[in-house]
């Protein structure tokens, strides 16, 4: 789970993005995928069984990071309703990305939710956090014992 979509435009399931996009990038590199296009990695992502879902539907990257918190929080119920439909469980694992987005974790834990984190804040895949990104990540995984 990622904070919102970005102001930039730059969404995670928009097709007519580029592969190089840092999410996109850092999730096909998890899942070892090379595609040539967005709409290929995509469908392979889902294939997987994986899907990305963002704590808030409008771009909130542009605010200051105690506002978005507020935000996030603020959207919680929604969230909360949105995963319960997309999961059909709250057993499904979820992987929360973002110090941001990490304001969640206690609560989703008290709705039932698979959080896998346990306290691990997985930084944004940009700004030169990629290989933090990848180093909490395996943490992560590897204390839930999944391989991707």
């Amino acid at each position: 789970m990622c904070e919102s979509p970005p102001k930039s435009g730059k969404y995670f399931y928009d097709n007519a993005g580029d592969v190089t996009e840092p999410l996109f990038s850092a999730m096909m590199k998890l899942i070892e995928d090379t595609p040539t296009n967005k709409e290929n990695g995509l469908r392979e992502f889902q294939n997987r069984g994986y899907m990305l879902v963002d704590a808030v539907y409008t771009p909130i990257n542009d605010r200051k990071d105690d506002l978005r918190g507020v935000e996030i929080l603020r959207w919680y119920q929604i969230l909360n309703e949105d995963l319960t439909k997309l999961t059909e469980n709250t057993n499904a694992p979820l992987i929360l990305i973002k110090a941001t987005v990490c304001v969640l974790e206690q609560k989703l834990r008290k709705g039932g939710f698979a959080v896998l984190n346990n306290n691990i804040i997985i930084p944004f895949p940009s700004t030169g956090q990629q290989p933090n990104f990848f180093t909490k990540m395996s943490e992560v995984l590897k204390k839930a014992n999944i391989q991707l």
